[in-house]
């Protein structure tokens, strides 16, 4: 089962305008400890249920369970607390959109022909 990677945890952080130094702080690991228990895949439920907390996630958006938005960069959730998403997870959402919105008109051209 795949769980967030240490990069997604960043770019969540940054969404919601939460510091990786704080972020460790208030989940109770190192750095070193959080980037290498998400690359052996071995992290403890306690840390688990803090992350999810703290990002204001589910358990199932954690492991990957859950709908999800992916930008250019990487992965991005798509079902956090909106009122903590912040401006940069606003843009990445808008720009989702547009994508749709072109998907869907190059889909209805090829239907209309």
């Amino acid at each position: 089962m795949n769980t967030l990677t240490y990069s997604e945890l960043q770019d969540i952080c940054l969404a919601q305008k939460i510091t990786m130094s704080e972020f460790v702080n208030a989940i109770g690991i190192t750095y070193q400890g959080l980037k290498s228990a998400l690359d052996r895949q071995s992290l403890g439920v306690k840390y688990v249920i803090n992350i999810c907390n703290l990002l204001h996630i589910t358990p199932n958006q954690f492991f990957h369970l859950e709908n999800n938005i992916t930008n250019n960069n990487g992965y991005i959730h798509g079902l956090l607390n909106t009122q903590n998403v912040g401006i940069a997870g606003i843009d990445v959402l808008k720009e989702q959109l547009t994508k749709k919105d072109e998907q869907i008109d190059k889909l209805l051209t090829l239907l209309n022909k």
